[in-house]
């Protein structure tokens, strides 16, 4: 809610339109069971380390370098 994006948003209407989008996908991944991983930008942005369990769910290898190298690049304005 504070990311430029929602800023020139009603944010009572913004609020209501996250709240539903969560609750959508996570019905979603509970209709998908095992075939979904869930994780949120705030689990890993402080963390990156927290990234393991989605490496180890795509059965890819984990490599902390270029996570590091892309949470540092600006991508927005």
């Amino acid at each position: 809610m504070k990311s430029k994006w929602w800023a020139d948003k009603d944010k009572d209407a913004a609020l209501a339109q996250m709240v539903d989008h969560e609750a959508r996908m996570v019905a979603a991944r509970e209709q998908l069971g095992d075939a979904a991983y869930a994780i949120h930008y705030d689990d890993y942005v402080g963390d990156p380390d927290q990234l393991r369990g989605l490496y180890a769910w795509l059965r890819e290898p984990f490599d902390r370098a270029p996570i590091d190298e892309v949470l540092a690049a600006r991508h927005s304005s």
